[in-house]
């Protein structure tokens, strides 16, 4: 009996004592470096300890490890062992990427903007040469080469160089235009070099403008020269409309829903009217004026789309002309929101690099007769690091802002300026939310963000579907920020092109100049393949006017005063979101290209890449539509299926949110099969399902018993 005992006195004493090592180590500071370490601390057993790491070092602490597998051993004072292994790893290797600015001639202002992924932010760039500057953004650059050491927070560095060119004076005379045939008007040269100025025109004549009367389509350009020999050209197409005559009219917000424009009722701007047939369009002004050049014949006046959400109180307009010089006035649309609908929300992301601050935006607008309790809930990428929101939030639950306005009222306008970062008035009836994150440094390249807004009640909205919004951003490094993004990426099928597929098309901007930018202009040629007659504008950063010249779309950003890059990142930057249906003609094969020129003042234009959308057929699902992604049964006690057998373009994200904004449930479905998913644990409620990747965005809601 006594030595049973001590035996079981043994083992528990041994089970007790055995030594336990826990490890702390942290990355390498600096990429291809040998800068990590590593702490060990023991507990257990019989001190004291011993030591040994892999690479023959002893003792319980160890520096200078490089990246790898690293082990450590420790060792009682009776023999008993424990170990522990990690691997290594380095911060994300330091990238510089540069663009340059050049210079006008002689007059040294150019700039360069460096871009900085990888290492440890804040970063901090030393230039050589020419400029002993320490910034990132230097400016006031003559043509060159230059170039910087970037240092990170850890003192890690890399290279960086960028090439200031020469260009020529940037001249602007404005855009191409239609004018009747002998009306006048004055083309004028914008002051921006330093006199004294030479002005040389096409006809020889030499004054800062030009007055004109043309009786025929032509070509004009002038020649801008400063006293030190720098000089620019600039020249525009002036199409002569031979039997010209003029349509007028305004667009309204007809609040009494009489089809009268009364005095009390203000004019609707960037509304898009036509005279039919042929390509005669007018963008409305901010009184909701609109002008349209017509040629002889009978022509009917619409609006191209009624936007969004809106309905006309007015019949269609018509315009006879016979001949030449006539005017046909108060052509007047009013628009009202349509009472059957409630409310609706539109997400914007902003772009997203690692190490850097990413901005989230949306607007809720409510189309009822009658003020709202709303409750809107921006629900974010977990990935993301909350660093403000505005306006102030009422609660945030897990990755879920939440806002509660109790009186949301009507709202008439027709587009929404939503970059909160600017300082414009707010008011809950325009219904601005936004919010600001940071992008971890560590944040892989190429992984994709998702966020998605639901604005509630949802239950007797008439169209439920615009109460959610979701919005994607792939995390890029160095990227060049003026640029035009497309959804649904990639490619769309003949399909979905035959059942009305629209494009949103986002069109950014940023100021990487080494000045305030008082005006940006962005232009852009709409594709043959696109439905003008479809467009409408979602959304922009700052107040817009539109104009429209045949197929060419351009927005006006004035008195914008854009800062530079150098000045703020977030607030140097800008965009302008539309959407807009592919015509039926499309095929399969074609690729719909879209790129934009963006003018910053008077400089050349930026020209963006080019958003490109192929036409493809897929096998077994021509005649499907993906619209019809079902999810059954409704209402669901445990488990609900979900049928992606029409959709066979890579896995597909689901996420499950609950009432209060909440995801409850995330995942990757694939697709091509009808997917099983367990609600069982879910508490009873109304859910709505999300189903997205690059190409599609769905959501649903469904009851669960």
């Amino acid at each position: 009996m006594r030595r049973i005992l001590v035996l079981i006195i043994a083992v528990l004493y041994f089970n007790i004592g055995y030594a336990q090592l826990s490890v702390y180590f942290n990355y390498n500071l600096c990429a291809a470096g040998c800068s990590g370490y590593a702490y060990a601390y023991s507990n257990g057993g019989t001190p004291p300890y011993t030591y040994l790491w892999s690479n023959g070092e002893t003792g319980s602490h160890v520096d200078s490890l490089c990246p790898g597998l690293t082990s450590v051993t420790v060792t009682d004072n009776i023999g008993n062992t424990a170990t522990n292994s990690f691997n290594l790893l380095n911060y994300p290797p330091m990238v510089a990427t540069t663009v340059s600015q050049n210079t006008w001639c002689t007059y040294a202002n150019g700039s360069i903007d460096a871009t900085i992924t990888g290492g440890v932010p804040p970063y901090t760039g030393v230039w050589g040469g020419a400029i002993f500057s320490s910034t990132l953004h230097p400016t006031n650059l003559p043509a060159g080469n230059y170039w910087a050491t970037i240092s990170d927070a850890n003192g890690c560095s890399t290279l960086a160089n960028g090439t200031v060119g020469v260009t020529d004076l940037p001249v602007n005379i404005g855009v191409d235009h239609s004018v009747c045939n002998g009306m006048s008007e004055t083309l004028t040269v914008p002051t921006i070099a330093n006199p004294p100025i030479t002005y040389q025109w096409n006809d020889n004549s030499a004054n800062s403008s030009l007055a004109i009367q043309p009786t025929g389509s032509g070509i004009y350009s002038v020649t801008v020269t400063d006293y030190n020999g720098c000089s620019g050209t600039d020249s525009i197409s002036i199409n002569v409309i031979s039997n010209c005559n003029v349509i007028t009219g305004k667009v309204f917000y007809d609040s009494n829903q009489n089809g009268i424009k009364d005095v009390t009722e203000n004019g609707m701007a960037n509304v898009i009217v036509e005279a039919a047939p042929g390509q005669n369009y007018a963008a409305s002004d901010t009184s909701g004026f609109y002008r349209i050049y017509t040629d002889v014949g009978n022509y009917s006046i619409n609006l191209v789309s009624s936007p969004s959400n809106n309905i006309i109180t007015t019949p269609a307009q018509t315009a006879i002309f016979t001949g030449s010089g006539g005017i046909d006035s108060l052509n007047y649309f009013g628009l009202i929101a349509d009472v059957d609908t409630s409310l609706s929300a539109n997400l914007t992301m902003g772009c997203a690099r690692p190490g850097f601050e990413h901005i989230e935006s949306f607007n809720v607008i409510n189309f009822s007769n009658a003020p709202l309790v709303i409750t809107a809930k921006l629900i974010y990428d977990s990935n993301l690091i909350l660093q403000s929101v505005f306006p102030p939030y009422d609660h945030i639950n897990g990755d879920t802002i939440v806002w509660v306005i109790n009186n949301f009222y009507q709202y008439s306008s027709l587009y929404f300026y939503n970059w909160l970062a600017y300082d414009y008035p707010y008011s809950f009836s325009q219904g601005y939310f936004s919010a600001t994150f940071m992008v971890p440094p560590t944040a892989i390249l190429g992984d994709t963000l998702f966020s998605s807004v639901i604005v509630e009640p949802i239950n007797g909205d008439i169209y439920p579907s615009n109460n959610i919004s979701s919005d994607f951003k792939i995390i890029t490094g160095s990227f060049d920020p003026n640029n035009v993004e497309v959804f649904p990426g990639g490619a769309v099928t003949k399909s979905q092109v035959d059942n009305e597929q629209w494009m949103e098309y986002t069109i950014n901007f940023q100021n990487t100049g080494n000045d305030t930018c008082f005006t940006v202009q962005v232009i852009d040629t709409i594709p043959q393949l696109l439905d003008l007659s479809s467009i409408q504008v979602l959304s922009s950063s700052h107040p817009f006017l539109m104009n429209i010249y045949e197929c060419e779309l351009s927005w006006t950003f004035p008195n914008i005063l854009l800062p530079d890059s150098s000045e703020s990142m977030i607030n140097s930057s800008g965009f302008i979101k539309y959407k807009i249906k592919i015509l039926n003609s499309a095929n399969v094969g074609d690729i719909i290209e879209n790129s934009a020129n963006i003018f910053f003042d008077y400089n050349l234009p930026v020209v963006t890449n080019t958003a490109q959308t192929p036409i493809i057929m897929i096998t077994n699902i021509e005649e499907q539509k993906l619209e019809e992604l079902s999810f059954y049964p409704n209402p669901v006690k445990s488990k609900i299926y979900i049928d992606l057998t029409k959709f066979k373009s890579g896995d597909v994200n689901i996420e499950i949110i609950n009432g209060i904004g909440q995801v409850v449930k995330k995942n990757k479905l694939q697709s091509g099969i009808v997917s099983l998913v367990d609600m069982s644990i879910l508490a009873k409620g109304i859910y709505i399902i999300k189903l997205s990747n690059n190409e599609i965005c769905k959501s649903k809601k469904i009851i669960k018993e």
